[in-house]
């Protein structure tokens, strides 16, 4: 693989983390929940969890997103499908 290669590999997976964060985010303000919140139900750690709605985790678990999505009472689907749209409306994404 080339740097150039690498770079948009890079890039791509920083994107593909912003919009999880984004989906998550979305989900959790469609369900009035503040972080603090969503980690009393997931029992997930605090900064683990900021890190998901931060947009920071570019392979997240699956067990995180499960506990994520149990939390929002929704499924791990709802926030990965939410996650392409955003990814999808990025212009950056396939440039």
């Amino acid at each position: 693989m080339t740097d150039t290669e690498k770079k948009i590999e890079k890039r791509q997976e920083a994107l593909i983390a912003e919009s999880m964060g984004q989906a998550i985010r979305h989900y959790r303000d469609k369900k009035e929940m503040s972080q603090s919140d969503v980690c009393a139900v997931s029992n997930l750690e605090r900064n683990t969890f900021q890190r998901y709605d931060s947009g920071k985790v570019s392979s997240p678990k699956i067990n995180n997103l499960i506990k994520i999505a149990k939390a929002l009472d929704i499924t791990p689907g709802d926030i990965i499908n939410k996650a392409y749209e955003f990814l999808q409306a990025n212009p950056k994404f396939n440039s």
